[in-house]
């Protein structure tokens, strides 16, 4: 019982470790194309010539 009590925390562990690691990836993915999207939106807004090919 307390073999299958040990494995039982362990995954849990991996499994929290594995869903925080997870949250900041996917954080830092939304703050990269939030960015991306203020780029855009400053070459729509203005008439920068960098903006145009």
């Amino acid at each position: 019982m307390k073999k299958l009590l040990g494995i039982f925390a362990t995954l849990a562990m991996f499994a929290g470790v594995a869903s925080l690691v997870g949250c900041n990836t996917m954080e830092g993915a939304g703050k990269d194309v939030e960015a991306t999207g203020q780029v855009i939106q400053k070459c729509a807004d203005t008439t920068d010539p960098s903006c145009k090919r």
